[in-house]
């Protein structure tokens, strides 16, 4: 599974709807994700991907939109793979 598809799907399944009505441009504050939900998406992000998400105080840098979420697993998971070549 991509990514962004799989990225989707686990969003979906902690806001408890279907990926369809998701878009990319959608702000993560706006879906209604409360706290213990956002923690339980992280959790789950990183257990499908095997990563580890950590976000700083400084909010600039937590993703705001679905696209920045999938734009920072991205990243994530191709820092992992260059460490696993190093």
């Amino acid at each position: 599974m991509e990514i962004t598809d799989a990225v989707m799907t686990i969003l979906a399944k902690n806001l408890g709807k279907d990926c369809a009505p998701l878009c990319p441009s959608d702000r993560l504050d706006e879906l209604g994700l409360d706290s213990l939900e956002m923690f339980s998406l992280t959790s789950d992000l990183e257990e499908q991907f095997s990563i580890l998400i950590e976000y700083d105080n400084d909010s600039r840098l937590e993703p705001k939109t679905v696209a920045d979420l999938i734009q920072h697993v991205r990243e994530l998971c191709v820092a992992k793979q260059l460490a696993k070549l190093a």
